[in-house]
This record gives C-alpha cells, sequence and structure tokens, in this order.
C-alpha cells in the first residue's frame, strides 16, 4: 500500500505523487482513493480507488536515477517487432499501460531502432508508433529527471547515449 507523499509511476500518466487519500460516498458505499498528481504537469487529477487492483497494479515506485540508468543499460529491445498494425498498437499499449519501466524501456529502444530504419528506406514512421515512442520517452524521462534533477532535454541526451 502506498502513502501519503509518495512518488509513483502511474501507466501512461507519468510520474505522479499522492497528493491525498480520501474518502468518498458513491451510492451510499464510501470509497477510499488515491489522489495522483503529475509531478510534471499539476493541471490534472487522477482518482484511483485503493481497493482497485486493476488500478492500482498500475502504480509503481519510481526508480531512482542510478537505478533507472541501469535499467536503461541492461534492456534489450523486443524479441519480435509485431507486424500488424493493430496487433502492435495494443501490444504496445498494454506494455506502457502496465508501467513495467524495463519493458517500456524495451519498447522505447525497439520504436527508436525500427523508426531509424524506416527512415533510412525514405519512409515515416507509423503515427501509432509515433505516439507509442512519445509516450515511452515521457514515462522514462520523467523518471530519470525526477531524481537527477534533470531536464527533460538533458535526459534525452543521456537515454539516446546508452542505446
Amino acid at each position: 500500500m502506498f502513502k501519503l507523499g509518495d512518488t509513483i509511476l502511474y501507466g501512461p500518466e507519468g510520474v505522479c505523487r499522492i497528493s491525498e487519500i480520501t474518502t468518498k460516498t458513491f451510492g451510499g458505499t464510501d470509497i477510499e482513493y488515491y489522489v495522483l498528481t503529475p509531478v510534471f504537469s499539476a493541471n490534472s487529477t487522477f482518482f484511483v480507488p485503493t481497493q482497485n487492483s486493476k488500478l492500482t497494479s498500475r502504480m509503481h515506485p519510481v526508480l531512482s536515477g542510478s537505478e533507472m540508468m541501469s535499467v536503461i543499460e541492461t534492456s534489450k529491445e523486443l524479441n519480435e517487432w509485431p507486424q500488424d498494425d493493430s496487433e502492435r498498437k495494443k501490444v504496445f499499449k498494454d506494455i506502457i499501460s502496465a508501467g513495467n519501466i524495463g519493458e517500456i524501456v524495451s519498447v522505447f529502444k525497439s520504436v527508436l531502432n525500427h523508426k531509424k530504419e524506416v527512415e533510412e528506406a525514405g519512409k515515416k514512421l507509423h503515427k501509432s508508433d509515433e505516439s507509442v515512442l512519445k509516450e515511452a520517452q515521457k514515462i522514462i524521462y520523467e523518471s530519470i529527471a525526477l531524481d537527477m534533477e534533470l531536464t527533460k532535454e538533458d535526459v534525452a541526451d543521456i537515454v539516446l547515449r546508452k542505446k
């Protein structure tokens, strides 16, 4: 169970802080919620029922900067690139939503490599792949920048060097 003030990674929403743990009554039933505020974009708030295991399973402690660097260095690209666009979109969306940072880094590396290949062939990256690349990049960058007090631009240089 998480506590007030914890900083967590919450799926595609990125790095959030538990700003409140509150109980709301709906239809005569009291439900306890984590109130999550994104660290890098305070204009959103997410309410996650503490007893909803499907949603709380997307909440992960944020790794330290050195732990993140280790994940970046050791994560490999995906074993197989899903050829079907809709299948690939679903697979990548599920990985991002689950919030496992190692798998997110693997997706990031795979899409980045695929982007390089298609650009060398004079083509553009599929729109859904570009979207996944941006989501994964956001999560990775926010996770590193939080602990190491870097800008997202500084982190971009670090991740690309470790690829």
